[in-house]
């Protein structure tokens, strides 16, 4: 007896997952729109444990949403902080203004009282106090002056911090809602490939075994430094014979290369299993060049140190593609003078890092040795 499939079921063949589609009732397009099913919903209900599950995936949207909001915050709250600056100007510029007005007056004033009061034989001594009151008036205003110029630089430069700080967080928060995109865009596009290499690995293998051919074909995910706070993963198929890997295909070169087994076992269907053995190296789909040279891994080595001006030497791990450790890798750096011998001489020491910006700074790297490398490629 078999089991009637509804539509929405799914039917899983090993690492393979099929979702059943009734044309009657709807398409594949209209499920993966919905929601109602995708590959990670399909490995939960395997049991495999593996790939995002749709708390995470909440939690993820929740997240990217609260990213969101922090940026429109301070956004918001820079506007309001440029705006509150220039109305505070406008005020003290205001209130600078009626002072000095208010001061003019009354000196105006003052003065016009003791010109009408003074007598004609006291003219010389009032003017000379016209003067001096003249002169002290000047001085007052100069004062007043200087002391609204301070008061409007320490405005300027108080609203100025406040606006720097709040873009920065603005920025910070811009580059942590890139970043985490970035991450989700990564997941998806590896989701993807995994969905695409996985069943042609597991076809491939099958034609293999059918061809009596002792290659077998292994999924691989390669993880490449770039420098970011993530780094890149990529899906590769690995070719092995008797546990030892001969080289690997891109999901570009795997599909060909299943197109072309396909066709070999078509023919050794219809003219014999002849046809397999008798292929030269060109024509057959599961041979390639070995290539000699092998990547054992790649090892970062940071900079910093040489904004002192001295050697460094670092013990750095070496990272296979694969994200294991393959080794140590002993690496000195040492900074050269101006004239590019190594060592920097006491004339050319600076004081702060900044000093050296827009300055020539080389480096010479010495790779010392290596050690603890994998027995397989180890020369």
């Amino acid at each position: 007896e078999g089991v009637q499939l509804v539509h929405c079921d799914r039917v899983a063949f090993g690492q393979c997952y099929f979702v059943f589609v009734d044309p009657a009732v709807g398409t594949a397009t209209d499920l993966l729109e919905s929601g109602k099913v995708s590959y990670a919903m399909a490995r939960k209900e395997h049991g495999a444990g593996e790939g995002p599950s749709e708390e995470e995936m909440k939690a993820t949207r929740k997240m990217s949403e609260e990213l969101e909001r922090k940026v429109k915050v301070a956004e918001e709250a820079s506007q309001r902080a440029k705006s509150e600056a220039e109305d505070h100007l406008k005020k003290r510029e205001q209130e600078f203004q009626e002072q000095l007005q208010k001061r003019q007056e009354d000196w105006e004033r003052e003065h016009q009282q003791k010109a009408e009061a003074a007598a004609s034989d006291e003219r010389a001594h009032d003017e000379r106090a016209a003067a001096e009151q003249e002169q002290r008036h000047a001085e007052e205003l100069a004062r007043l002056q200087r002391e609204f110029e301070d008061r409007q630089r320490n405005a300027e430069a108080a609203a100025a911090k406040r606006i720097q700080d709040l873009e920065a967080a603005a920025k910070k928060a811009v580059a942590e809602e890139e970043d985490h995109r970035q991450h989700e865009l990564a997941m998806q596009r590896l989701e993807e490939e995994l969905m695409n290499v996985m069943p042609l690995v597991k076809e491939a293998n099958l034609i293999a075994q059918e061809l009596k051919r002792s290659e077998r074909l292994e999924t691989k995910m390669h993880c490449e430094l770039n420098g970011g706070k993530r780094g890149s993963v990529r899906v590769m198929a690995a070719v092995m014979r008797d546990g030892v890997r001969l080289f690997e295909w891109s999901p570009e070169t795997l599909e060909n290369r299943v197109f072309l087994l396909r066709e070999i076992l078509q023919r050794c269907e219809e003219e014999g299993f002849e046809v397999a053995d008798q292929m030269a190296d060109e024509d057959d789909p599961l041979w390639d060049p070995i290539v000699v040279e092998r990547l054992i891994g790649v090892s970062q080595v940071l900079l910093e140190g040489l904004l002192l001006q001295v050697e460094n030497a670092v013990d750095t791990r070496i990272l296979s593609s694969e994200g294991h450790q393959a080794g140590m890798l002993r690496v000195e750096v040492v900074p050269l003078s101006y004239e590019g011998t190594p060592g920097v001489p006491d004339s050319e020491i600076v004081d702060e890092p900044e000093d050296l910006l827009g300055a020539r700074l080389g480096c010479m790297i010495h790779v010392v040795r290596a050690s603890d490398l994998p027995e397989n490629l180890a020369n």
